[in-house]
């Protein structure tokens, strides 16, 4: 059984149950993650993946912290 989180049709989320834990994988371009006060912000980018971290609420704002990955 695979569990879908869908925020819109950009933004998917799957649980890989193939394994214990809280391992997914983005089948979308993007993903918002909420983490206790904070908000991560994945990004697949066709050249690189960005990651960044907001503070929650205030994800209109610059990222606390941020990096990209070119592929």
């Amino acid at each position: 059984m695979q569990d879908n989180i869908v925020a819109s049709e950009d933004m998917t989320i799957q649980l890989d149950t193939s394994d214990s834990g809280e391992d997914f994988v983005l089948t979308g371009r993007t993903a918002w993650i909420r983490i206790d006060g904070y908000s991560l912000h994945i990004n697949n980018h066709d050249n690189r993946i960005s990651v960044n971290l907001y503070q929650l609420n205030h994800e209109a704002e610059d990222e606390l912290e941020g990096f990209n990955y070119h592929k």
